[in-house]
């Protein structure tokens, strides 16, 4: 019985040690993040400390995905601003985030006691491109169908949807089928009427950029052309200049030659009597 307790009392002894020195540890936690474009994103780094131990220095640097710290750090206790990076609380803060900012982040410390430990986490850069609404100009004639597409669909998290479109500013109510067949990424307009020119646009959408927030396409242009007919006119035949008749050139030109003749032989009688011969002789 001696023995038994004995015994107990030595795995509970044991088991107390070793909880003990596991809890005694220098242990680092980081939280994975998330931010948007634009805003502003927190890594959070906690740690434990042996009893009687102190921290020296805590550092932040990116890291592979292994954790070992890729390049120099980027803030430290002794130095904690570098451009967009600041500490705050232990806790790494990047400003004006942008899309490159997406990686892995470690978390180091360093005692008074001479023992160290680190940790790293993932930053989530959310984002959505703004859509590209194409063709930016439609024709269309009465009754006819126009089609729009919302393109460029970008973006963090997955799907990206286009829950919205705008006509002249305000949202356009696609639930007739019939006019509206389509209405997701492409709009398709049915019957077009007059009421339906305007300018147009898409609104994509995803978990962290909804509703107002979602990003506004482009405009486009949507012109309806009137069909209108022409008259046919009668035009006359052009003009073609003909020749006169051979009878008649030959006539007219012996006219001119017989008057000719009688001018000639006036001004050759008169010439005669100035001169006083004789410019006809009469035969006996």
């Amino acid at each position: 019985m001696t023995i038994n307790v004995m015994y107990h009392q030595c795995l509970i002894m044991l088991l107390l040690m070793f909880v003990s020195d596991t809890c005694a540890q220098t242990q680092v936690t980081v939280d994975a993040g998330t931010a948007k474009v634009d805003e502003a994103a927190t890594m959070t780094c906690t740690y434990t400390l042996e009893p009687n131990d102190s921290l020296l220095q805590l550092a932040w640097a990116k890291a592979d995905d292994s954790g070992q710290a890729v390049g120099s750090a980027l803030v430290t206790t002794g130095q904690p601003n570098n451009d967009r990076y600041s500490l705050s609380n232990d806790n790494l803060i990047i400003t004006d985030v942008v899309r490159g900012d997406a990686d892995n982040y470690r978390c180091s410390v360093s005692t008074v006691g001479g023992n160290s430990a680190e940790n790293f986490a993932n930053l989530t850069v959310y984002y959505l491109e703004v859509p590209d609404l194409q063709p930016v100009e439609f024709y269309a004639t009465l009754n006819k169908t126009a089609t729009f597409t919302c393109t460029k669909l970008e973006g963090l998290p997955t799907p990206i949807t286009v829950t919205t479109w705008i006509k002249d500013g305000n949202p356009l109510g696609v639930s007739n089928t019939d006019k509206y067949p389509s209405s997701d990424a492409t709009l398709t307009i049915n019957n077009i009427v007059e009421e339906d020119e305007g300018m147009y646009q898409c609104r994509a959408e995803n978990a962290a950029y909804s509703g107002t927030n979602g990003k506004l396409s482009n405009t486009a242009k949507l012109t309806l052309e009137l069909l209108t007919t022409t008259p046919k006119t009668t035009e006359p035949p052009p003009f073609v200049p003909t020749d006169p008749p051979e009878s008649v050139n030959g006539g007219l030109i012996g006219g001119v030659v017989s008057a000719v003749s009688v001018v000639l032989v006036f001004i050759g009688i008169f010439v005669c009597y100035q001169k006083g011969i004789a410019c006809f002789k009469t035969q006996n």
